[in-house]
């Protein structure tokens, strides 16, 4: 049996002072208008999310409706770009939640 081999102790660098606290100040002191371009950004991110939300929707209720009048979920899935088997968990998370 072997000895284990003697430590390496490396010296480390320590970081710069106040390198942290970029994150820390205000917006406005990037620049002027950059607080007004966060606030259009997010308020069209938000607008974006809100019609996809609906179009998703309006999507999982096709695919329960095509279920029901009995379109094999391989076709639903094909259509729709879903998987077969997320086609089929719409369907049964939709019947879970019908009474």
């Amino acid at each position: 049996m072997q000895p284990y081999p003697a430590a390496v102790v490396l010296p480390v660098p320590e970081a710069a002072g106040g390198a942290f606290d970029l994150l820390d100040q205000p917006v406005g002191a990037f620049g002027a208008g950059v607080g007004s371009q966060l606030d259009a950004a997010v308020r069209e991110r938000d607008a974006v999310k809100a019609t996809f939300d609906l179009a998703d929707a309006r999507l999982r209720q096709a695919i329960v409706d095509a279920d029901a009048v009995g379109v094999p979920h391989t076709e639903i899935a094909e259509r729709t770009g879903f998987h077969r088997n997320s086609v089929r968990r719409i369907v049964e998370d939709h019947d879970q939640r019908s009474p």
